[in-house]
């Protein structure tokens, strides 16, 4: 907690590196921000004029406090890799400083509002597991592990249990197909619904060596399956049951790799999973149209996530570092490049037409569009 005078108050396992309390300011303290995602090895103070006080080892990149502002500075964020950070003055406008890019500002754009913050799609020390994008790719919304939601385009905000005391990590979302409401799945089968998302019943697996990682929604948004790390999928509503991996493994056998993703095929009655090194296994109408293992591809980061294309004519597989590996009629997509030093991407959402996707980063939250995939505005 900052006061604006710069006095800090530090609780539980917050540790005070310093502050401007005894110091003389030119203008308040506006901001606070840590200096490295999830580190907690210092921070940084920002004041209305863009002076920048950083302390413990929160490095110093510049301010603004030696220029002339139209309007004052009204917070500020740290880049994910620490090497950088952004100042938002109320007008919209954005100084950049370190590795933090300029990607656009509101300066000089008619705003209802003086802006009041910037911030990180997702706070930082969480952990986006998972995303989900309504049927016609006009909405979509991501989760962290405390529960929070970031909504975008036509998907409509209901809440989140993030005020919450979980049993357990949030570990996946699903979408109604009108955006109007949400399913999110905790690690031990906890199902919480808003809007006008339906509770169908779930599967508890706190307690069980058999995380819950997963939760996709049918094409009408009447039911949903569940999916575990071992293979276990739970079907519930209209959701058809075809098989899970258990069921065709020995007794006594088990998974060498866990489960990274599911895909549904677009006619519901299949679906394919895929594990950490990129091992397929389809059950239902859903056909085999190769792996990562059985190709023989070296991988240099775990796989995260698997995405159907809209035929059922191939999928795609992503591994951490952002590599898309398309299999069948998945084509490779154009969109941007991805730093693998900084950025781990935790998954992949297909298009309805088959002919893009997004990613998503495991530590921010932030969405990267390929094909026609689109990035939308974030919804209130």
């Amino acid at each position: 907690m900052v006061a604006s005078d710069g006095g800090i108050f530090s609780f539980g396992d917050a540790q005070f590196y310093g502050s401007t309390g005894a110091l003389h300011l030119n203008k308040p303290i506006v901001g606070m921000a840590e200096a490295q995602v999830g580190q907690g090895d210092g921070y940084y103070l920002v004041a209305s004029d863009g002076g920048i006080f950083s302390f413990g080892d929160a490095p110093f990149f510049g301010s603004t406090g030696a220029l002339h502002l139209n309007e004052p500075i009204v917070g500020m964020a740290v880049s994910q890799s620490g090497g950088g950070y952004w100042l938002a003055a109320s007008d919209g406008g954005i100084f950049t400083f370190g590795d933090a890019a300029f990607e656009g500002s509101a300066a000089g754009s008619p705003i209802a509002a003086p802006i009041v913050a910037i911030s990180r799609i997702l706070p930082p020390g969480t952990y986006a597991t998972n995303m989900a994008a309504t049927p016609n790719g006009a909405g979509y919304a991501v989760s962290n592990d405390e529960g929070l939601v970031a909504t975008y385009g036509d998907v409509t905000f209901h809440g989140d249990p993030g005020n919450l005391t979980l049993a357990d990590p949030i570990e996946g979302i699903a979408v109604t197909p009108d955006g109007g409401g949400y399913w999110m799945v905790g690690g031990g089968g906890e199902l919480y619904t808003y809007g006008d998302a339906v509770n169908y019943g779930t599967h508890q697996t706190a307690g069980v060596d058999d995380q819950m990682i997963g939760i996709v929604a049918t094409a009408d948004g009447k039911g949903y399956w569940e999916y575990t790390d071992h293979g276990d999928l739970f079907a519930f509503g209209d959701a058809g049951f075809y098989g899970s991996i258990p069921g065709v493994l020995q007794p006594g056998q088990s998974l060498s790799n866990p489960i990274a993703g599911l895909a549904i095929e677009a006619d519901g009655m299949g679906y394919v999973f895929v594990d950490s090194v990129g091992g397929v296994y389809d059950f239902g109408d859903a056909p085999f149209h190769g792996s990562i293992m059985g190709n023989g591809t070296p991988l240099s980061e775990q796989v995260t996530g698997i995405a159907p294309t809209a035929d059922g004519g191939g999928y795609w597989i992503v591994d951490a570092s952002g590599t898309v590996h398309p299999f069948g009629d998945a084509v490779d997509q154009l969109g941007p490049a991805i730093n693998p030093q900084t950025t781990f991407i935790n998954g992949i959402v297909s298009t309805s037409t088959g002919k893009g996707y997004w990613l998503f980063d495991f530590a921010t939250g932030r969405v990267f569009a390929y094909g026609d995939a689109k990035t939308l505005p974030l919804t209130d």
